[in-house]
């Protein structure tokens, strides 16, 4: 079939589904002993979070996601994916941070770029959180074609939103752990920034406390609820109890302390697998809504609840002091 459709043509998609696969049941959460206690321990850190979650400003996520999703498309080959990074790497810089750079890799003939900020910790300490999303597009039944309107408000304008609004509201905090803010270029093709990345960093040996995923987050459910995605019988099953303990003691903070729903699900088909697959602990978060708009021309700004991406963004800084 010609890729070179009209925009009434692109209308008639159907979505590709890239989470929730018939065996992953979405569950409610409730908290185990063990995470209660967790979470008493470090009652003092979520509180800190807590506090600044209340900086997160909604027409900060809105103008992210409008900025993004006004690109013509992020595919991966678009002769203009190189404004992208060179945006996101001011919004970086712009927030008053000096180590933001280009993670260069290449595959399949391209040279592609992931946009890395890192905010060293106060103290010299090594171990690390990765928060990281991805900023790439693409139209589900034609993959190769560059040139296609794909705007991907909410696939995933809406998880780079989160990532940027988090490192504004952290620049002037002194944390104990280094963070990276890391936005991946090709999920869409098949993890490629991520499998880049998760290679140098194995490399590096670098002291991974964790790896938190923000993949299509705009979309809720009438419930309003969070999904936290949790590591189970993946690739590696030694960090499945360390992804579990992360997700439910976040989980617990969410739902009782900022008074979000939250339920549970399992991580896939996201920028967390090569990750998993290396034996890093990771965890996400995603929608609960049933979205049928992602990987087509229709994924557009007026789709996403930008109250329920405040949510998202509240859950996500709270989660750098877990």
């Amino acid at each position: 079939m010609s890729e070179h459709l009209s925009e009434k043509d692109l209308e008639t998609y159907s979505p590709f589904c890239k989470h929730r696969r018939p065996s992953n049941k979405r569950i409610p959460f409730i908290a185990s002993a063990k995470t209660l206690e967790a979470v008493a321990d470090k009652a003092d850190l979520f509180a800190t979070g807590i506090t600044l979650a209340a900086q997160v400003s909604k027409s900060n996520l809105e103008q992210t996601v409008r900025t993004l999703s006004s690109f013509h498309t992020r595919h991966t080959a678009s002769a203009t994916l190189s404004q992208i990074t060179d945006w996101l790497i001011a919004q970086f810089q712009g927030f008053g941070y000096n180590n933001v750079k280009l993670d260069a890799f290449t595959k399949n003939g391209l040279n592609l770029n992931n946009v890395v900020c890192t905010k060293p910790s106060q103290n010299g300490e090594t171990e690390t959180i990765i928060l990281c999303g991805h900023f790439d597009t693409i139209i589900a039944n034609f993959p190769n074609n560059s040139t296609l309107r794909s705007p991907g408000a909410n696939d995933n304008a809406t998880g780079i939103a989160v990532i940027l609004e988090v490192a504004r509201i952290l620049a002037a905090t002194a944390l104990n752990r280094t963070i990276q803010f890391v936005c991946f270029s090709a999920e869409e093709k098949g993890y490629w920034g991520a499998e880049a990345y998760s290679t140098k960093i194995k490399q590096a040996n670098l002291n991974l406390r964790f790896l938190l995923n923000l993949d299509q987050i705009g979309f809720p459910a009438a419930n309003k609820a969070v999904v936290v995605e949790h590591d189970k019988n993946n690739i590696t099953p030694n960090n499945d109890q360390a992804s579990q303990f992360f997700a439910e003691t976040v989980a617990q903070v969410a739902q009782n302390q900022l008074n979000i729903p939250i339920e549970r699900a399992e991580i896939e088909r996201s920028d967390y697998m090569p990750f998993e697959a290396l034996g890093y602990t990771v965890f996400g978060l995603y929608e609960s809504g049933n979205y049928q708009h992602q990987h087509t021309n229709r994924d557009t700004i007026e789709k996403v609840d930008f109250d329920y991406l405040v949510n998202m963004a509240k859950i996500t800084v709270t989660a750098m002091f877990a």
